[in-house]
């Protein structure tokens, strides 16, 4: 964020393009993204498939037997 000002209030007309891993990826950086007007490239984590046998639980119990993975 300081960041973004301090170019801002340098070089007003620049477009900012912020890159940036998966764990970055979220609903509250990409709505400030938005609200800022920055471009952005955000990766998303991929979430496996899930083994057999799983499919019957509901998905906020996901997480109990995979932790690796984002809860649904």
């Amino acid at each position: 964020m300081r960041l973004v000002r301090a170019i801002r209030s340098n070089w007003p007309s620049t477009r900012i393009l912020i890159r940036a891993h998966s764990h970055y990826c979220s609903p509250q950086i990409i709505d400030w993204c938005r609200a800022n007007d920055v471009d952005f490239i955000l990766g998303v984590v991929r979430i496996p498939v899930m083994p057999d046998g799983y499919s019957n639980l509901k998905p906020d119990r996901y997480s109990d037997f995979m932790p690796d993975t984002i809860p649904i």
